[in-house]
């Protein structure tokens, strides 16, 4: 009797999982790329591409990054600057205008820091 109670308590909170569920929708960065290039004397190059929906909220010009040695004894915080501004990545025919450009397409932007 105690394995059927606790089956339709699993079987309650499962339905009222379902009837409790809103839409969700985000206007966060799509997705990105990170990469460095050793330059030397203990001297790297960050690069983070940020790809973003058109539409979505504004990118900040700055982004936080963390660095850890691999010997775990230090670490730092870098901030990177935006160097460019956004660039359209959109795989739409030229005759469609995307959000990006002021039309109704979805659009998608890359944006290198």
């Amino acid at each position: 009797m105690k394995g059927l109670s606790t089956l339709f308590k699993g079987l309650l909170a499962l339905v009222a999982c379902c009837f409790l569920t809103a839409p969700l929708m985000a206007t966060h960065i799509m997705g990105s790329d990170i990469s460095y290039r050793c330059l030397g004397g203990n001297q790297y190059q960050i690069v983070v591409t940020l790809y973003r929906d058109c539409s979505g909220v504004a990118v900040t010009n700055t982004i936080p990054v963390d660095v850890l040695s691999s010997c775990g004894n230090s670490s730092v915080t870098l901030t990177l600057d935006q160097n460019q501004s956004g660039q359209e990545v959109s795989q739409l025919c030229p005759t469609y205008l995307s959000t990006c450009r002021g039309g109704s397409y979805p659009g998608c932007s890359a944006i290198r820091m």
